[in-house]
Protein backbone atom coordinates (compact mmCIF):
# COMPACT_ATOMS: atom_id res chain seq x y z
CA UNK A 1 0.00 0.00 0.00
CA UNK A 2 1.22 3.62 -1.03
CA UNK A 3 1.65 6.14 1.43
CA UNK A 4 -0.09 9.61 0.78
CA UNK A 5 1.78 12.60 1.14
CA UNK A 6 0.22 13.53 4.42
CA UNK A 7 1.06 10.34 5.93
CA UNK A 8 4.83 10.59 4.63
CA UNK A 9 5.45 14.39 5.64
CA UNK A 10 3.96 13.18 9.54
CA UNK A 11 6.20 9.85 9.83
CA UNK A 12 9.37 9.04 11.69
CA UNK A 13 11.12 8.06 8.31
CA UNK A 14 14.51 9.61 7.49
CA UNK A 15 13.26 12.38 4.57
CA UNK A 16 17.48 14.04 5.18
CA UNK A 17 20.74 12.64 5.58
CA UNK A 18 23.38 15.22 5.49
CA UNK A 19 26.65 13.27 5.35
CA UNK A 20 29.10 14.65 8.17
CA UNK A 21 32.13 16.92 6.86
CA UNK A 22 35.49 18.16 9.13
CA UNK A 23 33.25 20.81 10.47
CA UNK A 24 29.67 19.07 11.14
CA UNK A 25 28.35 15.80 12.35
CA UNK A 26 26.07 13.89 9.99
CA UNK A 27 22.54 14.79 10.13
CA UNK A 28 19.24 13.02 10.05
CA UNK A 29 16.12 14.39 9.80
CA UNK A 30 12.77 12.91 9.54
CA UNK A 31 9.46 13.77 7.21
CA UNK A 32 8.11 15.23 10.46
CA UNK A 33 11.36 17.10 11.72
CA UNK A 34 11.22 18.52 7.90
CA UNK A 35 8.23 19.57 8.12
CA UNK A 36 7.99 21.09 11.01
CA UNK A 37 10.99 23.33 9.96
CA UNK A 38 9.28 24.09 7.02
CA UNK A 39 6.42 25.35 8.08
CA UNK A 40 8.34 27.76 10.58
CA UNK A 41 10.43 29.02 7.96
CA UNK A 42 7.57 29.63 5.88
CA UNK A 43 5.75 31.43 8.76
CA UNK A 44 8.68 33.77 9.49
CA UNK A 45 9.00 34.52 5.98
CA UNK A 46 5.59 35.52 5.60
CA UNK A 47 5.54 37.48 9.13
CA UNK A 48 8.54 39.30 7.52
CA UNK A 49 6.20 40.48 4.79
CA UNK A 50 7.13 37.89 2.32
CA UNK A 51 4.35 36.95 -0.28
CA UNK A 52 3.47 34.72 -2.69
CA UNK A 53 5.38 34.95 -5.89
CA UNK A 54 8.75 36.79 -4.26
CA UNK A 55 12.03 36.09 -4.24
CA UNK A 56 13.79 35.56 -1.24
CA UNK A 57 17.82 35.97 -1.92
CA UNK A 58 19.84 32.84 0.53
CA UNK A 59 23.28 32.59 0.93
CA UNK A 60 24.01 29.67 3.06
CA UNK A 61 26.95 26.71 2.94
CA UNK A 62 26.13 23.69 1.45
CA UNK A 63 23.87 21.65 4.09
CA UNK A 64 20.72 21.09 5.91
CA UNK A 65 20.32 24.80 6.04
CA UNK A 66 20.32 25.30 2.26
CA UNK A 67 18.37 22.49 1.82
CA UNK A 68 15.29 23.75 4.74
CA UNK A 69 15.66 27.25 3.70
CA UNK A 70 15.28 26.63 -0.18
CA UNK A 71 12.37 24.29 0.80
CA UNK A 72 10.77 26.47 3.11
CA UNK A 73 10.46 29.59 1.15
CA UNK A 74 8.57 26.92 -1.44
CA UNK A 75 6.20 26.20 1.13
CA UNK A 76 5.44 29.79 2.09
CA UNK A 77 4.88 30.14 -2.05
CA UNK A 78 8.14 31.94 -2.89
CA UNK A 79 11.21 31.85 -4.94
CA UNK A 80 14.68 31.31 -4.11
CA UNK A 81 17.66 32.80 -5.37
CA UNK A 82 21.02 31.57 -4.29
CA UNK A 83 23.71 33.95 -3.59
CA UNK A 84 27.00 32.43 -4.13
CA UNK A 85 30.08 33.81 -2.01
CA UNK A 86 32.51 31.09 -2.20
CA UNK A 87 33.99 32.08 -6.08
CA UNK A 88 37.26 33.23 -6.57
CA UNK A 89 38.01 35.91 -8.09
CA UNK A 90 40.14 36.45 -11.00
CA UNK A 91 43.90 38.30 -10.13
Amino acid sequence: MQNSLVQLFSSERTAIIVPKTDKTTEIHQTHAELRQNLDLIAKQLLLGGVKEGDVVSVSLPNGIEIITAFLGTTVAGAGTEEIETNKCSAS
